[in-house]
């Protein structure tokens, strides 16, 4: 399905609810609008796996930050960024590279 935004709805995004498991996105980038649809969602205990994965994910965000915080670190990840293709903003750069450091890769 392909949305093509009007003016009464360019704004939409979210869900309806929270109980709704269906979901509206618009890209930042290119404003393309996305739909999808929550299929089974998990609403177990978190394990320790996924613990640690939740822990590692909020201290690359919050390296990240740092970075972004500190004109040195930003600069020498921006020459970094703009020497590669693989990523397609600084900021997702950043994070994958500080999430190598969390993982010892």
């Amino acid at each position: 399905m392909k949305v093509i935004p009007i003016e009464i709805i360019s704004g939409l995004r979210g869900k309806v609810c929270n109980h709704s498991d269906m979901y509206v996105r618009q890209n930042r980038r290119n404003k393309a609008m996305y739909t999808g649809k929550l299929c089974n969602p998990y609403d177990g205990p978190i394990g320790d796996k996924q613990r640690s994965l939740i822990e590692k994910f909020k201290a690359a965000r919050l390296a990240v930050d740092a970075v972004m915080a500190d004109a040195e670190k930003l600069q020498e990840y921006t020459e970094q960024f703009k020497a590669q293709k693989k990523y397609s903003t600084l900021r997702g750069f950043i994070f994958a590279k500080e999430y190598e450091k969390l993982n010892g890769e």
